[in-house]
């Protein structure tokens, strides 16, 4: 699975490297999404289904694009980076004598980020179409991501947990760009996901278990997932 990305990767950076540079971008995007997840696995008789749907103005996102005069571009874009920190705290009061007792909770700490490759081509020549102020192109971008929690208990009936999921979206771009000037423009592109391959591994510690039972840990791959994106850019040439 990670094999056939890493070529994916390798091949993207050597079509890259095929032309020189003729004219570089800086553009801020603005993201938004939905997407759902649906699994479901059978042990011993008792099947397990995960189910999720989420929906969400997902910040902005700051990127690079170089256009060549053929008509190929590539773009890269940090589009993904959190780190946060919480906690959860159940407590019961004892109203006589005022003592505070916890109850359940823990602390977390959490991080995320992902970066987004893109290689594509302007359309214009192909649609028979004037490149004066509006440019439509086609790109396939390649998404590596990397995601991680850790959560620390209050109490000791509850153990120590961690979580790490990492893997990669391949994805078919349709973009348009409206120029309003010499300097500035406006993209409007809407990631379509192709593959989704991650792997997902979690680690309680619990001393009551075998130490290989305390770590579980998945991998899948997702064709066409239900992954829906709409981004809007502002871009200024360079």
């Amino acid at each position: 699975m990670f094999r056939a990305i890493i070529f994916i990767s390798f091949l993207f950076f050597s079509l890259c490297m095929l032309q020189g540079q003729t004219q570089k971008a800086a553009k801020i995007y603005l993201n938004s999404g939905f997407n759902s997840y649906f699994s479901q696995q059978t042990v011993n008789g008792l099947t397990t289904t995960n189910e999720s749907y989420s929906g969400i103005l997902q910040g902005i996102s700051p990127s690079l694009m170089t256009t060549r005069e053929s008509g190929r571009y590539t773009e890269w874009e940090l589009s993904n980076f959190r780190l946060g920190m919480g906690s959860f705290k159940e407590t019961a009061s004892d109203s006589i004598s005022g003592q505070e007792n916890v109850l359940r909770g823990f602390q977390q700490i959490s991080f995320y980020t992902a970066i987004r490759y893109e290689y594509g081509f302007v359309l214009n020549s192909l649609l028979g179409a004037p490149n004066d102020h509006v440019s439509y192109s086609l790109g396939l971008a390649l998404q590596p991501y990397l995601g991680s929690s850790n959560s620390s208990p209050f109490t000791s009936s509850e153990f120590r947990r961690g979580n790490i999921q990492f893997g990669a979206k391949l994805q078919f771009v349709p973009r348009i760009m409206f120029g309003g000037t010499k300097k500035w423009f406006v993209d409007f592109n809407f990631p379509i996901s192709l593959i989704d391959a991650r792997a997902f591994r979690q680690r309680t510690d619990d001393p009551t278990i075998p130490l290989a039972q305390q770590i579980f840990w998945r991998e899948d791959m997702r064709l066409f997932p239900f992954d829906l994106q709409a981004r809007v850019g502002l871009g200024i040439r360079l």
